[in-house]
């Protein structure tokens, strides 16, 4: 039997407050020019004080479960990867299975990726979730999956 895993649904957030190559360049001593000459950047998004991780991944998850037309029960794990955590206990993964009401026993892992390139951050949190999956399919203990 061939096991395949899909993306059935993509979700984003952004926080809503912007901060401009132009507004960091009258903090400290650049440009506009040389920013994204040497990154790309043009502006980027800044949490609110009151805006954890969490909220970013809540929002995003629950895009991603309108985008798949599914229903939060209908997650069988919870990748979380981040090197700004909420917390170091419990994982920011928990707070965002909570607030999406998920109360069926799935697994949550929060993968810190603190010393990484925030660019890079999602790849290092897709090796422990594939990890998971060999073992768990191997032990056939999914519920929530069409190859169970």
């Amino acid at each position: 039997m061939t096991v395949r895993s899909v993306v059935l649904g993509c979700g984003s957030y952004l926080p809503k407050r912007i901060l401009t190559n132009a507004e960091l360049a009258t903090r400290i001593d650049t440009s506009d020019e040389w920013i994204v000459q040497r990154t790309g950047i043009r502006q980027r998004h800044i949490a609110a004080d009151d805006e954890f991780t969490s909220h970013l991944g809540i929002n995003a998850a629950k895009a991603a479960l309108a985008d798949a037309g599914l229903d939060a029960q209908a997650i069988d794990l919870i990748v979380l990867a981040t090197s700004t955590p909420d917390n170091t206990f419990p994982a920011t993964a928990v707070a965002v299975q909570h607030s999406l009401g998920i109360t069926v026993s799935s697994p949550r892992i929060c993968v810190r990726t603190a010393g990484t390139s925030r660019s890079s951050t999602w790849m290092v949190g897709l090796d422990p979730p594939r990890r998971w999956a060999i073992c768990e399919w191997k032990a056939a203990r999914f519920s929530n999956t069409p190859w169970a």
